[in-house]
């Protein structure tokens, strides 16, 4: 099982880089059957501290296994008791990618659901838009069907 680097920037309204958490935790368990023994992760929450909004970090893939883990980001705020905002900035479900590298961008919802159909249905249109050769097949088909 591979990592997935997860790149992006979270600002304010203003454009000022937000520090904050942004936290993870897996839906259920993710199991590597490719380790010798068996790695498992657990759904266990863990929090990236995030300096003036800069996204980089490292989570196992989970699109293989088709598991969604919960992402949260909590933005600063010492007027509160916890020194987070009182609720989540962002929160969504997704899949990480069998990539080496994916925006983090592209795992937030387009705002259809807040669970991973909208995303995964926009990872396939855009490996469709992407492919000549299955961009020319599909409207094929489209065409053979309607006539």
């Amino acid at each position: 099982m591979s990592t997935c680097n997860i790149l992006g920037t979270l600002k304010d309204s203003g454009g000022i880089g937000l520090d904050g958490e942004l936290r993870v935790i897996l839906d259920t368990r993710l199991i590597d059957s490719d380790t010798d023994p068996e790695t498992v992760w657990l759904p266990r929450l863990y929090a990236f501290d995030i300096t003036a909004g800069a996204i980089d970090i490292d989570l196992a893939e989970s699109e293989t296994s088709q598991i969604t883990y919960l992402f949260e980001f909590w933005p600063t705020n010492a007027d509160t008791d916890t020194g987070f905002d009182n609720q989540a900035a962002i929160s969504f479900h997704a899949m990480v990618p069998n990539v080496a590298s994916v925006q983090f961008s592209a795992l937030t919802p387009s705002g259809i659901t807040t669970d991973t159909l909208d995303t995964s249905t926009e990872r396939v249109a855009r490996i469709i838009i992407n492919d000549a050769d299955l961009l020319a097949a599909l409207a094929a088909a489209v065409v053979d069907a309607s006539t």
